[in-house]
């Protein structure tokens, strides 16, 4: 029996037990063309109106009428039925996921592009020989501080921090300067910018070698 004929079957088996059949005209059109399934239309519709006029005392013998395969058909329309709703629901559930999916990305880019950049401080360092600019930037943990300049010895380490109002220096880490090349670093100090009244930069023995007022 091909898919098409066991689905038809079952449409028709269906239709006689709820007793009321409906014109389809799909159907009426592939029992003009299929033998088989006509001939299950004829066994069905005997087997229903067998059924209707079934006594307690006939049960039995009225069972013998029942068309071979009928229970396997109909166990098997109800499977397919259990299918497409089991389909359908994995559908809704892959939807459902998709489009969570997209609004938690919707969401973290409005969060993005609400929130508010971090607050930063040019300053810009002169001191002899020595020429940069130093970028600072508020973080959770700290400041961020980028510095950029030259004129610092090549091969001498610096220690570079922040100053507090009472004049306590915070560290932001060392750089060691380059012959005739411009130097670029990212450093980093626990101590706020917005806590910071100066930057200095000063040398290994501790020797100061410039020092900016923030503003």
């Amino acid at each position: 029996m091909s898919d098409r004929c066991r689905h038809w079957q079952g449409v028709i088996a269906e239709q006689a037990l709820s007793g009321e059949p409906q014109a389809d005209p799909e159907l009426e059109a592939h029992l003009a063309t299929c033998a088989e399934c006509s001939g299950a239309v004829t066994e069905v519709r005997a087997t229903t109106r067998t059924l209707a006029h079934t006594t307690p005392a006939s049960i039995e013998p009225a069972m013998l009428l029942a068309p071979a395969g009928l229970d396997a058909r109909i166990l098997a329309r109800v499977d397919h039925a259990r299918h497409v709703r089991r389909t359908r629901r994995a559908l809704i559930s892959v939807a459902g996921a998709a489009a969570a999916a997209i609004l938690l990305v919707v969401t973290i880019t409005n969060i993005r592009a609400s929130a508010p950049s971090a607050p930063t401080d040019h300053i810009a360092l002169v001191a002899g020989d020595v020429h940069g600019d130093v970028v600072l930037q508020t973080r959770a943990w700290g400041t961020e501080i980028r510095l950029t300049g030259t004129g610092l010895a090549p091969g001498q380490r610096y220690n570079v921090w922040l100053e507090q109002s009472d004049g306590t220096h915070v560290p932001a880490g060392t750089l060691t300067g380059v012959r005739n090349t411009k130097i670029t670093v990212v450093l980093a100090s626990a101590l706020p910018a917005s806590q910071a009244v100066a930057l200095g930069i000063s040398r290994a023995d501790g020797g100061l070698v410039v020092r900016s007022p923030l503003d």
